[in-house]
């Protein structure tokens, strides 16, 4: 089993605690200086991994804890099925080939869309104008 170490915000106020986080089957475990409970996955929301910022998780009671980066998160929830959209999204933001390949592309789809996409739809419009129109 994986920990992972954080700070903990418990909604009420500024004051932030350390914790360790571990996954125990569908349920995340929090634990540290006067605090031990846990949360089934389903009901955390997680935040997006963009780049090397803190991954966010907020939990239905208004609490919250803070994980730095957001691989070893990954790797601790992979089995769970949660955020694949998001483990991808962030596998192709981290990779830079992967990130030129979206970036080539999306200049090859705007280019088509200004080569034939714009001059069809025009077209098409063109022609549907009935003559009182002109």
């Amino acid at each position: 089993m994986k920990n992972l170490t954080g700070f903990y915000y418990d909604g009420k106020s500024s004051a932030r605690t350390e914790v360790t986080v571990s996954c125990l089957e569908d349920r995340l475990r929090i634990a540290g200086n006067g605090i031990d409970t846990g949360y089934y996955i389903r009901d955390i929301r997680i935040s997006s991994g963009i780049g090397a910022i803190h991954r966010t998780l907020r939990f239905p009671d208004g609490s919250q804890c803070e994980i730095a980066g957001g691989l070893p998160l990954d790797g601790l929830l992979a089995g769970q099925g949660t955020g694949l959209l998001q483990r991808l999204l962030h596998r192709w933001e981290r990779s830079l080939p992967l990130a030129l390949l979206a970036l080539l592309l999306t200049v090859g789809l705007m280019t088509m869309l200004v080569k034939y996409g714009i001059p069809a739809a025009a077209k098409r419009v063109a022609f549907s104008l009935t003559p009182a129109t002109d």
